[in-house]
């Protein structure tokens, strides 16, 4: 194997083994120790918290009670709302940017008759140990919830 020559010619690729590469010396500094004035709260996984039981409260909100000691109430126009879906996530981004297009004609959604009747949870089926499906009475039910998410509340 030959040594290559630098500077290369323009389009020249010389073939490199580990003697042919030259070494970088960078300087090293210690870490300096970190002072912390209040403690950093640690973002929760989706283990560390468990829905205990789910509630539902009227026709519209539910109410889980979780293994940390906490509630949350969801209504079932927020859950549809925050539905984490690739349909619903595509769907409001093109909701804003139809909102960053100010001055433009914007027509209105036809709405199915499933849509039109108020929304109500059809179902909620656990995904593994971390999530929930959720169907809805628009025909929606491709959402995932993770406890995370549920655990946030609205």
């Amino acid at each position: 194997m030959h040594k290559p020559t630098f500077p290369l010619a323009e389009g020249q690729c010389p073939e490199l083994s580990f003697a042919t590469i030259p070494y970088i010396t960078i300087p090293y500094e210690p870490l300096k120790p970190m002072t912390l004035r209040d403690p950093i709260k640690p973002k929760l996984t989706q283990t560390d918290v468990v829905p205990l039981s789910i509630d539902r409260d009227g026709d519209t909100t539910i109410v889980i009670k979780w293994s940390d000691d906490t509630t949350t109430r969801w209504t079932t126009p927020q859950l549809r709302k925050a539905c984490p879906c690739a349909t619903c996530r595509e769907k409001k981004r093109g909701e804003a940017e139809k909102a960053d297009a100010k001055g433009k004609l914007v027509g209105l959604p036809v709405l199915s008759a499933a849509e039109a009747r108020p929304l109500t949870i059809e179902s909620m089926r656990p995904v593994g140990s971390y999530a929930y499906n959720i169907a809805f009475s628009d025909g929606h039910g491709s959402g995932i919830f993770p406890f995370v998410l549920l655990h946030e509340g609205p």
